[in-house]
């Protein structure tokens, strides 16, 4: 349950991995073993990069994405990877991957 055990640049991978699949019309799954933390935040990260999810607080598009996915709960390191690359993303006006 502690970011520093998740590598930026294996989120940034996998990030990347899904966007150059989609580009070339493959189907992408993206799972985990519960599938409420790992896998959720990836795609909610990746929905962010594309402008699908857009607010003014990370709370409001955690929302918005349980809207979608109601089994989402992201643990303690998962969350605060979502949370320093939404707050990346915020400054920067692109994701951090990007």
């Amino acid at each position: 349950n502690d970011s520093a055990y998740i590598p930026a640049e294996l989120i940034d991978e996998a990030i990347e991995f899904i966007d150059r699949e989609l580009a070339d019309d493959k189907k992408v799954f993206i799972h985990c073993n519960q599938g409420k933390s790992r896998a959720p935040v990836i795609a909610l990260l990746c929905a962010i990069s594309w402008g699908t999810f857009f607010a003014e607080t990370l709370a409001e598009v955690e929302n918005s994405f349980k809207d979608q996915y109601p089994d989402y709960e992201p643990g303690v390191g998962m969350r605060d990877v979502l949370a320093g690359r939404y707050a990346e993303w915020q400054k920067t006006g692109k994701p951090a991957w990007a």
